[in-house]
């Protein structure tokens, strides 16, 4: 028997040995391999998820709806600023926005009011990739006016309406003048205008405060054309003895070098040189386009002056008078007012001794009315309502009350307000400017400040 080399053993034993390992490495590591779904870091992955928002803002004109070139916005998240202009069209975009809801844009351009919206109002609310669009308004800064108003002599004129577009003032006693606006138009006319002068129109540019110096106004006719309508039977005259009932006020007027014209203002073509219609307790209805006419009479830049009567009147209508003061924000109501002179007997008079500040109520002390109906001033007429213009300037006092319901005082007996460019002055009582209709006993015309009253309406 031979017998083999121990060498040779041995080199074979190592042999199988490292041969089994490797079989045993190769099952124990070939599970563990995973296919590669994607070569892109987490952290990236992250930020491109977060920065996806793109927001596109336009900031216009608030009157015009006109892009604003060069305005500056500023958009903030979590206390980093990002400032952009805006290009010709208006607009500028935000792009790679971190999702969220805290952001805040602030806009400011010459000549506007600046803005801020933050997270509450502006509701911006990045979370998707689809972008958002903002539409910001300005509106521009208030532009100021000023000027004093003189006549062709040098006097200064109080009680001159001055207008420009939707707003408008009153000169004072030294006739200083001074009208803040934010109503721009492509033509920018200033209207200066008073019983008695011609009205002067001066177009400007309104890019700053504008300080016209002194304003001269040319005197063309003493006091000026007033027309009182006898249209509608005034007081239910029948007879027409309409001048018997105002030939006080005829004469008042006249003799304040006033032209006065008893006639149909619904008929009259030549409506230039009138400056003051007066309307005095009609019995009849005007028609819608009567109205019409008287509406843009006004409109113009004229005065109306519409007298009234108590509920129970029956020569007063006053379905239409309320048309045409709709216009104007102001209501006559169908009542009578009362006052109580003593703790025993009520009146129809009613003396009224106190007044907020205004021209037609300049110097008077006291003022008698007679059976009056209430006025009120209203919300929802043909246009808004501006209480700088439309306010009561006569009111009953806390003792007075009204016979519909008993209803306790004080009540509106004289309004002011303004139709486009024109004044109205309403009262709730007509025997204020008649000789004697109340009671044939006495002239109403010549009671207390009356007649100044009427004067002051007349000149304002």
């Amino acid at each position: 028997m031979k017998i083999i080399n121990p060498r040779v053993l041995g080199i074979l034993f190592l042999s199988i040995l490292i041969f089994s390992c490797q079989n045993q490495l190769t099952v124990s590591v070939e599970p563990s391999i995973k296919p590669i779904t994607s070569s892109t870091p987490p952290s990236i992955t992250n930020l491109i998820d977060n920065r996806i928002g793109t927001l596109y803002i336009s900031v216009v004109d608030a009157d015009q709806k006109k892009g604003l070139i060069k305005a500056k916005v500023k958009l903030t998240h979590q206390g980093k600023e990002t400032i952009q202009e805006t290009d010709s069209t208006g607009s500028t975009k935000f792009s790679f926005l971190e999702s969220g809801n805290d952001y805040s844009i602030s806009v400011e351009n010459d000549g506007y009011q600046s803005i801020t919206l933050n997270q509450e109002n502006a509701k911006i609310n990045i979370f998707t990739s689809e972008p958002i669009n903002k539409t910001i308004e300005l509106f521009k800064n208030p532009i100021n006016i000023s000027g004093r108003i003189i006549s062709d002599s040098g006097e200064p004129l109080d009680g001159v309406n001055i207008t420009l577009n939707k707003n408008s003032v009153i000169s004072d006693n030294k006739g200083i003048f001074s009208l803040k606006t934010t109503d721009f138009s492509n033509k920018n006319i200033l209207t200066i205008s008073k019983n008695g002068f011609k009205t002067t129109n001066i177009t400007t540019t309104l890019d700053k405060n504008i300080d016209l110096g002194d304003l001269k106004l040319i005197k063309i006719i003493e006091g000026g054309k007033v027309f009182i309508d006898t249209s509608k039977r005034p007081l239910g005259d029948f007879n027409l003895n309409t001048n018997n009932h105002f030939s006080n006020l005829s004469n008042l007027l006249k003799d304040n070098k006033f032209t006065v014209y008893f006639d149909n203002f619904i008929a009259e073509n030549n409506l230039d040189d009138i400056d003051t219609l007066i309307i005095p307790s009609p019995s009849f209805e005007y028609t819608d386009s009567e109205i019409d006419k008287i509406i843009n009479f006004v409109k113009s830049g004229k005065k109306l002056f519409i007298t009234c009567e108590w509920g129970g009147f029956d020569a007063f209508s006053s379905p239409s008078i309320n048309k045409i003061l709709k216009h104007a924000n102001l209501k006559i109501n169908i009542d009578l007012v009362k006052e109580k002179s003593d703790s025993t007997v009520n009146s129809d008079y009613i003396i009224v001794k106190s007044f907020p500040t205004h021209f037609i109520t300049k110097d008077i002390t006291s003022l008698e009315f007679f059976s009056s109906a209430s006025i009120e001033v209203i919300n929802g007429g043909i246009t808004g309502l501006d209480k700088n213009q439309t306010k009561l300037i006569v009111s009953s006092s806390n003792f007075s009350f009204r016979i519909q319901g008993y209803r306790q005082g004080p009540f509106g007996l004289a309004a002011v307000s303004n139709i486009g460019n024109g004044k109205v002055v309403v009262l709730g009582d007509t025997s204020i400017i008649t000789g004697s209709f109340s009671d044939n006993l006495k002239s109403d015309i010549d009671s207390f400040d009356n007649k100044k009253f009427i004067l002051n309406i007349l000149n304002w």
